[in-house]
C-alpha cells in the first residue's frame, strides 16, 4: 500500500484563528469554509486538516 494523502480533524475553541495561523505560519491555503468548520490542506505534502 502506498499513502499519498491524509486527513485530521480537530475541535479547536477558535475555527477562523487556527486556520489564519496554519496558513500564515506553515502555508496552508483553505479550500473552504463554513460556519464552525475550515477545511485546510498542503497540496505538496498531501495533507489536509479540519478544524471544528
Amino acid at each position: 500500500m502506498h499513502i499519498t494523502r491524509s486527513a485530521i480533524s480537530l475541535n479547536v475553541p477558535d475555527v477562523r484563528a487556527s486556520a489564519e495561523f496554519l496558513k500564515r505560519h506553515f502555508g496552508f491555503t483553505q479550500e473552504m469554509e463554513y460556519e464552525g468548520v475550515a477545511s485546510l490542506t498542503r497540496e505538496d505534502v498531501g495533507f489536509n486538516l479540519i478544524f471544528l
